[in-house]
């Protein structure tokens, strides 16, 4: 195979220009925005639907009876627990994610806002990992088979929460940046005032 030549003008840009967003006049907001203000978005809500369905899974699971004992086994105080964490953190993840949808799509683009996105996928990924964990570590043996749909939503979870856009560390120095910065003028103005 040889080198394929790129268009340099209408089928090419620099990672900064993605970065930074379009400022070309007409361009629709997808073109428009920063990267950073949808790219933790995107990378997670594949989680949220893995999530839900290992949750799903397992749900079936605790409804069934407990072999040989004829009980269900959300008679365990413990199923019962982890269904409804589990459960809890699933849903906060999704309204995380469907807030931070709704600004991406609408509001003004300023550094909090972008800060404030990638801060709510972060911390989304990190409910949607601990969700799953619960899930596996109390559904029965045969939940957790290797090759079983648990196992391969687990994997697939927390293979998303992994990914460098949504690691909390460098994204929780940029929405502290972003959101102290914001109230220092407010901060200063009050101190001002209480002299």
């Amino acid at each position: 195979m040889g080198r394929e030549f790129v268009p340099h003008h209408h089928r090419s840009f620099p990672l900064a220009a993605l970065m930074r967003g379009g400022d070309a006049p007409g361009l629709a907001r997808c073109h428009s925005v920063p990267a950073q203000l949808a790219g933790g978005l995107m990378f997670c809500a594949p989680a949220l639907g893995a999530a839900r369905r290992a949750l799903a899974l397992w749900s079936e699971w605790a409804a069934a009876k407990a072999p040989g004992g004829g009980r269900p086994h959300h008679d365990s105080a413990a199923v019962r627990e982890t269904l409804a964490v589990a459960s809890g953190h699933i849903d906060a993840a999704g309204l995380l994610l469907r807030r931070a949808a709704r600004r991406a799509d609408t509001e003004p683009v300023d550094a909090a806002l972008v800060a404030g996105n990638q801060r709510d996928a972060a911390v989304a990924a990190g409910l949607l990992a601990d969700a799953v964990d619960r899930l596996f570590r109390t559904g029965g043996a045969h939940l957790r088979d290797g090759g079983g749909d648990l196992n391969r939503l687990w994997r697939d979870v927390h293979t998303v929460a992994s990914h460098g856009v949504l690691r909390l560390e460098p994204v929780a120095a940029a929405y502290a940046s972003a959101a102290l910065a914001a109230d220092a003028p407010a901060r200063t103005s009050a101190a001002s005032r209480s002299r």
